[in-house]
């Protein structure tokens, strides 16, 4: 992703040198078209999911849970509806890291429009046991930008 004019370019290539606007979060983010296809994933995602880069960039997020790919299109309805009433989407995830392990996650899905597009942005964070406790996961302010 890179700045052009007053919007951000999402690169069809896996150019490493794009730079992530999402690195310095702790959280995991990936910005993904509506259909579903990846086009952007920070450190602390690729650290989460135990992925690399270009092996997530350009797939269906569906590569990052066990469900197929038809019920990662009716989840993806589901946000952008409730994103079109609400301006956001809130839920739990359960994801399988790239090595098959599966974790839950708290997702906070935000609209972001760049070049004439429509782009969903996921903060996830991963649930941790019933005996650890952590602030719920909320997508920063500067993530809110209308569609």
């Amino acid at each position: 992703m890179k700045m052009v004019g007053n919007s951000f370019h999402f690169p069809e290539t896996n150019d490493s040198d794009v730079r992530d606007p999402f690195s310095g979060l702790p959280v995991a983010v990936h910005v993904m078209t509506e259909d579903g296809r990846i086009v952007m994933a920070n450190k602390a995602f690729q650290r989460l999911f135990g992925a690399k880069r270009d092996e997530v960039i350009g797939k269906h997020v569906a590569v990052l849970n066990n469900d197929s790919v038809a019920a990662n299109l009716r989840l993806l309805d589901r946000m952008r509806s409730e994103i079109g009433s609400a301006g956001y989407w809130r839920g739990t995830i359960v994801n399988r890291r790239f090595d098959g392990t599966l974790f839950s996650a708290r997702a906070d899905v935000r609209p972001f429009g760049a070049e004439g597009r429509r782009y969903l942005v996921c903060f996830q964070e991963q649930l941790l046991s019933e005996h650890e406790v952590r602030v719920p996961c909320r997508a920063p302010a500067f993530a809110a930008v209308p569609a």
